[in-house]
């Protein structure tokens, strides 16, 4: 081969698992030509391949086919790197680390009950590590079990990934699947995201957080008929004692004057929140007086009063107060 420089070789058009490529091996210290086959070389790079499409790197995401955004910590299932024994393992728990995580699981000697070390993201061995059917802990809530506590061979190695909590949440054109943008993954050069399915769409908030969906600008634009619902209400009951403060939690307010009468007052809300305010169970009076409502004077001089069933009014409140919008059968003065 030394008489013919590699451009001038014979294209391999066609090549196969067996055919062989040159490798220099140790080239820091002793160099020395070995041989290695495609498929020996491959093998390693669909591991690689698999290990880093089970992490969050930073390239261009392209989604084709379904999109899956996880909202809890999760577990990926062993990846064997090199198993000549059993290859029984599995991964079990609920991941609870902030970020991504790689842990090597490798047989360290065998006997009764074969023993394997464990190590994160290229840190140290923890070693001695008795193979049980029920789980052994590594850490960040996560466990491994094997099938057969017996047969497998020292050197046998598995590669787990742990994937944490994740979020979807636009910047700047970017879709970020973690809470840090050194994760960032850009998306479109617009900053859009384009869903086309035949089936909803849902967002759900926690049971104990808010769902908040804003824009960039001051405009949100939506293509086609869009439903928003978000009913709660809540009851003040009157009993002529003192004063009963309107609720600026929920959505609806019903009046209930059964048991005496009620003055009302109502706090200050935020810019373009809108609360309804109807009596359903008369009896006496309820009052909001101007000032105890935070009511726009301009267009409550006095005060609002409810007297009878089916009474409402609908306000939004603004940078100058509350400001009835609508009313049926209440007295506005």
């Amino acid at each position: 081969m030394a008489d013919r420089k590699i451009p001038s070789l014979n294209t391999l058009a066609d090549p196969q698992n067996e055919d062989l490529l040159l490798i220099v091996d140790d080239v820091t210290g002793t160099p020395v030509n070995k041989k290695i086959t495609l498929a020996s070389l491959f093998s390693n790079f669909e591991l690689l391949l698999e290990v880093i499409g089970k992490s969050l790197i930073k390239r261009d995401l392209n989604v084709r086919r379904d999109a899956n955004f996880r909202n809890e910590g999760s577990v990926e299932q062993p990846v064997a790197v090199t198993v000549t024994g059993l290859n029984d393992i599995s991964s079990i728990g609920v991941y609870t680390g902030a970020t991504s995580a790689q842990y090597d699981i490798e047989i360290e000697s065998t006997g009764t009950p074969d023993k394997f070390k464990f190590r994160k993201d290229g840190g140290s061995y923890t070693t001695n590590q008795d193979a049980t059917t029920s789980g052994t802990s590594i850490g960040d809530g996560l466990s491994i079990k094997f099938a057969a506590t017996t047969g497998h061979t020292v050197g046998d190695r598995w590669v787990v990934t742990g994937l944490p909590v994740s979020r979807l949440d636009f910047g700047q054109g970017q879709l970020l699947q973690e809470d840090t943008v050194l994760d960032a993954q850009d998306f479109s050069n617009e900053g859009f995201i384009v869903m086309e399915s035949g089936i909803d769409i849902k967002l759900e908030s926690g049971s104990t957080t808010d769902l908040s969906i804003s824009s960039n600008t001051s405009v949100m634009s939506v293509n086609g008929p869009m439903f928003v619902e978000r009913y709660n209400s809540d009851t003040v009951s009157g009993d002529g004692s003192g004063t009963d403060a309107i609720s600026l939690t929920t959505t609806v307010t019903f009046l209930d004057t059964s048991g005496g009468t009620s003055a009302l007052t109502m706090g200050t809300g935020s810019i373009g929140q809108v609360k309804h305010i109807i009596m359903t169970v008369a009896g006496n009076a309820a009052t909001m007086t101007q000032s105890n409502g935070n009511l726009n004077s301009t267009a409550v001089s006095s005060s609002i009063v409810f007297d009878a069933v089916g009474e409402a009014v609908t306000c939004i409140y603004t940078s100058a107060g509350w400001i009835p919008i609508s009313s049926r059968g209440a007295t506005i003065s």
